[in-house]
């Protein structure tokens, strides 16, 4: 059975967007940065890090609080395409 997926293209001018907007959150940021993550190890787009790592430095709220939200995101997004819909949210235990 084909398992459905979602990829994120254009990733590079996604995240820039997102970054530069004043309304986006830090949480927002690293959830599409998770995506692009795994959008370029799917092999759907090649996002350009060097830029994107470059804009999140330029803003040093972000920097520190963005690091720890991309592993939170990654992890959400690694729980969303692994578990069954029946063990999202749960916790381990």
């Amino acid at each position: 059975m084909n398992e459905a997926r979602i990829s994120l293209v254009c990733c590079t001018q996604v995240l820039l967007q997102d970054i530069g907007a004043k309304e986006s959150r830090q949480k927002d940021i690293a959830l599409t940065y998770a995506m692009a993550i795994r959008s370029e190890s799917c092999g759907d787009d090649k996002p350009d890090w060097k830029t994107i790592n470059e804009a999140i430095l330029r803003d040093g709220s972000y920097a520190a609080c963005i690091a720890s939200r991309i592993l939170r995101g990654k992890s959400i997004l690694a729980r969303s395409t692994h578990e069954p819909a029946s063990t999202r949210g749960r916790g381990k235990g």
